[in-house]
């Protein structure tokens, strides 16, 4: 074995190691595999040289020659396909993909090989005059060779332009230095390549084909760069997205434009959509508010990540979604900022929890309006509006009158919905900036805020009364509802709450007082005008 095939077999040794070494990365990966492909064919082609240079004659040196064949015709068959699939593009004829047609020139190259008596760039094989082994007349007559060398070409050309248009397509920075590479290495490999092995034998046959030794440069110096820069790595989506998957909780990845990226299978259940119909999308799109909280995104710009946010979401049939989110800048040295990766917890519940007790503690469970705790509440800021900003407001003290004979008479349940009636009409005559408070009983407040006048108070007042000058009627019976009014002022009775109760307690009663003394007048009036 001479000095060549000696380093030939070194080479497809090489190859192999590097070709199991990238399939090992990712053995699912097509875009793996073809790469691992690539580094077979030249492997074979090292270990048939290797038998070349080394043949007893030019018969065995031409059998080992076309073995060769098999991996230097179609190495670029399956780079190209590796450089298609690496700008996620493909050969379709309509809707039909049709990648198998970049096997058609490689095989037709095959054929021919193997039937002529030589190879299509080879016309006849001679010893090398500085005893390096066999080397080969070129075979430049012959239309197997012009379309040898023309698939190469196309192939290489089509190959790289398709790979740096793609890389210059992304925006990454790791993806322009992957295509950087290759188009580099790929170009100083053609040219050495045709220089030796096409060229040089066409002048002098003192040197042997040399690109099968050469070539170990190109797969050294690409996995040295898919260690460094991960460049059979380019769906790294893949990877994320399968650790993402086994985290319960929702993740969200948008761009710095604030488009989807990714989502996760937590995320699909929560918001109802499958990832293909949110990826793409605006995240603002299945925001509650349909926009960004500016103030939001300022701070996560500052400090690259935010936690406890509270974030309302919508899902496909429209419901909010209330979730506390964690969000954080994604970044790297080699592609910059990537995006916003939003981690979610779904707090629905306890925000539906939160509200129910809100309310059990809030408001009368009966007719829904505010009770006594809430209306201190209002009534103790009403106080502090006035002290700061001079705003008047007024306190009216309701209590319905005969309530207790209707409810003895027909019963609970007509008392209750008495006052829910009662609550619903009133609160139909003020307005929203107004409390209309239940707070016992048949009593209620209301609670006039940043009113202009005494007089407006009242106004309200007899405007909800003629609200039941008309009897009604429930389950068939017929009632006249009414009710007694006192009414106290701030700051004309006073500016404390206490005092303020007082005062309207004092004249409601009053009120009740002198309905009742009215209606024992017209009484004994009646009475004596019928005696008369």
């Amino acid at each position: 074995m001479n000095f060549l095939s000696a380093i030939t077999i070194i080479n497809a040794y090489s190859f192999f190691l590097i070709g199991a070494s990238i399939l090992r990365q990712n053995p699912k990966s097509i875009l793996n595999r073809l790469a691992a492909v690539v580094n077979l064919c030249f492997m074979i082609w090292c270990i048939s040289d290797a038998f070349f240079y080394h043949a007893p004659n030019s018969h065995n040196a031409m059998i080992w020659h076309k073995i060769g064949s098999v991996g230097w015709i179609f190495i670029m068959a399956f780079a190209l396909h590796f450089f298609y699939l690496l700008a996620g593009k493909s050969i379709s004829i309509g809707r039909l993909q049709c990648n198998w047609m970049l096997y058609l020139p490689p095989a037709i190259l095959m054929i021919g090989t193997l039937v002529s008596p030589n190879s299509p760039i080879a016309k006849d094989l001679v010893q090398s005059s500085l005893g390096l082994g066999w080397t080969y007349v070129t075979n430049v007559r012959s239309f197997l060779f012009w379309f040898f060398t023309a698939y190469i070409i196309a192939y290489l050309i089509i190959g790289l332009v398709q790979t740096y248009a793609w890389a210059r397509r992304s925006g990454r920075m790791r993806l322009n230095i992957q295509a950087k590479i290759i188009v580099v290495i790929d170009i100083v490999m053609i040219v050495i390549g045709f220089s030796t092995d096409v060229i040089l034998p066409t002048f002098t046959t003192a040197v042997p084909p040399l690109l099968n030794i050469i070539s170990i440069s190109w797969g050294i110096a690409f996995f040295l760069m898919a260690k460094t820069y991960k460049l059979l790595d380019v769906y790294d989506i893949v990877t994320p997205q399968l650790l993402m998957d086994t985290v319960m909780d929702p993740i969200i990845l948008i761009s710095p434009e604030g488009f989807i990226m990714m989502i996760n299978h937590a995320g699909e259940r929560m918001l109802g959509f499958c990832a293909e119909e949110l990826i793409g999308r605006e995240f603002c799109e299945i925001l509650k508010n349909r926009k960004y909280n500016t103030k939001l995104i300022s701070i996560l710009a500052e400090k690259k990540s935010v936690s406890d946010a509270e974030i309302e979401l919508t899902d496909k049939n429209g419901t909010v979604i209330h979730t506390n989110a964690s969000l954080s800048i994604a970044e790297n040295k080699m592609d910059g900022l990537i995006g916003i990766v939003i981690s979610l917890h779904d707090v629905s519940e306890y925000k539906a929890g939160l509200q129910y007790w809100k309310e059990m503690a809030n408001y009368d469970r009966l007719t829904g309006l505010p009770n006594r705790r809430l209306l201190m509440a209002r009534l103790h800021a009403a106080i502090d509006d006035y002290i700061k900003f001079c705003r008047h407001f007024s306190l009216a003290v309701i209590d319905l009158d005969r309530f207790k004979m209707m409810n003895d008479t027909y019963g609970h349940d007509f008392g209750d919905r008495i006052l829910v009636l009662f609550s619903e009409k009133v609160k139909h005559c003020i307005r929203k900036e107004e409390i209309f408070s239940r707070i016992g009983g048949d009593e209620f407040v209301l609670l006039q805020q940043n009113v202009g006048s005494v007089k407006e108070s009242l106004d309200l007042i007899h405007r909800v009364k003629r609200e039941f000058r008309t009897p009604i009627e429930i389950d068939g019976i017929v009632i006249q509802i009414d009710f007694s009014v006192g009414m106290g002022n701030c700051p004309h009775d006073g500016t404390d709450s206490e005092e303020l109760f007082r005062i309207a307690d004092q004249r409601m009663y009053l009120d009740k007082r002198a309905k009742v003394i009215g209606k024992k007048w017209k009484t004994m009036h009646r009475e004596k005008y019928s005696q008369d």
